[in-house]
């Protein structure tokens, strides 16, 4: 910390030029290298924190665009360094920080260019990336399993990101109607594949599967029965998703206990 200080009071003092994304990639730079000499777990969530604050101020400063400052383009850079001082110091809390990076550089990445096929690139790129982690016969899943339940959940979101932005796309009920089920295929894929060991993906794939069934609901029925035909279905929708989730509870339960055993 008092080294980032250091930087700020430096170029302070001696009038030195640059702005504050230069400062925090030497800090981010040095904060690396001392996470490696003393292998410090707290130094490693630092870099990630100081990962952020680069984002973050280039998006501050409108710099972030394509035609802007190029150092956007080293945020996956600065992930991957982020994810190699996890495994070297086992600071776990800074994987967190890494994914969520990817997955808001991403995010960001997909609203400054907003195209179909970028939609759809992330919701592929999800999945197989889901699947690679959660898959037994995955070369990455052993890998994966060492890293916890991280890797399943940011993929599986980033492929539920990706859907999400080819709602936005489509255009007609048919084609509303075809992402929708894409939608509910995934969040059921999701909980049967990785849900009984992965309980973040299991909830996100619940939230997804009644989010997408009431938006379906206001898409098609909502239109032709009117609000309060609309509430009434979506009342039984919501029940019957009630109990599917108290099945798949009690079936994931009942194989944990019978492995177990």
């Amino acid at each position: 910390m008092t080294f980032g200080g250091a930087i700020a009071l430096v170029g302070q003092m001696y009038h030195l030029s640059g702005d504050a994304a230069d400062a925090l990639l030497v800090w981010f730079a040095a904060s690396c290298v001392a996470a490696m000499a003393f292998r410090s777990a707290a130094l490693s969530v630092l870099c990630g924190f100081l990962a952020w604050a680069v984002f973050g101020q280039l998006v501050v400063e409108n710099d972030a665009s394509f035609e802007g400052n190029g150092y956007v383009y080293l945020i996956p850079l600065l992930i991957i360094i982020i994810i190699a001082l996890v495994r070297y110091t086992s600071a776990g809390i800074a994987r967190h920080l890494a994914y969520l990076l990817a997955l808001v550089w991403l995010g960001w990445f997909y609203v400054e260019l907003s195209e179909v096929w970028l939609a759809a690139l992330l919701f592929g790129a999800g999945i197989l990336s889901f699947l690679a982690v959660s898959l037994p016969i995955s070369p990455l899943y052993q890998f994966a399993r060492d890293a916890g339940a991280a890797p399943g959940f940011y993929s599986f979101a980033l492929a539920v990101m990706g859907l999400a932005a080819l709602h936005t796309e489509v255009d007609g009920l048919g084609q509303e109607i075809a992402i929708g089920a894409t939608t509910l295929a995934l969040a059921l894929g999701g909980i049967a594949i990785a849900g009984r060991l992965n309980g973040a993906v299991r909830f996100l794939g619940y939230a997804v599967f009644a989010a997408e069934t009431l938006y379906l609901a206001s898409e098609t029925l909502g239109s032709i029965l009117g609000t309060s035909g609309f509430f009434l279905i979506s009342g039984v929708v919501v029940a019957l998703i009630a109990w599917l989730v108290i099945r798949l509870e009690k079936r994931l339960s009942a194989k944990t206990v019978a492995e177990g055993v």
